[in-house]
């Protein structure tokens, strides 16, 4: 009388199932479902991470107007007072704006003699690319 596959089956699974996952409290993921003691730690270590930054980036990404305000300054670095223009819009309602992308790592700006010039940061750059892949592979047929 040998060993059956189900009972290598059931062995394999309690050499994967994870006991506790928590706190030590029991573990409800179903003994179905192998996954390793290592893997739950590395997964509980990502969904225990600060975010904070990341959630500002998006939402500084959320908003149609901080868009049009970095795709304009990838082309060129700008003042303000373009952006009032063109986008008819409010010097306060900008500048609650641009503040979001500031503070999101997104933009910077310096002073130019009377004017305020704005510019992307790498960071944005690289974000900005990152965003351009999207709509690319979105073009292209990608994910809908």
């Amino acid at each position: 009388m040998g060993i059956s596959k189900k009972d290598v089956g059931v062995a394999r699974q309690a050499k994967n199932r994870v006991e506790t996952c928590s706190h030590g409290r029991p573990c409800h993921i179903p003994a179905s479902y192998e996954i390793s003691q290592e893997t739950v730690e590395r997964v509980r270590t990502v969904l225990q991470e600060d975010i904070r930054e990341s959630i500002a980036v998006f939402k500084a990404l959320a908003d149609p107007l901080r868009l049009r305000i970095l795709k304009a300054l990838a082309l060129e670095d700008l003042c303000v007072c373009v952006f009032v223009e063109l986008l008819d819009c409010e010097y306060s309602k900008l500048s609650y704006h641009l503040k979001v992308l500031k503070d999101a790592g997104l933009v910077e700006c310096r002073p130019k003699g009377t004017f305020l010039i704005y510019c992307l940061t790498e960071f944005g750059r690289a974000v900005l690319g990152g965003m351009g892949a999207i709509e690319k592979s979105r073009q292209e047929g990608g994910a809908r």
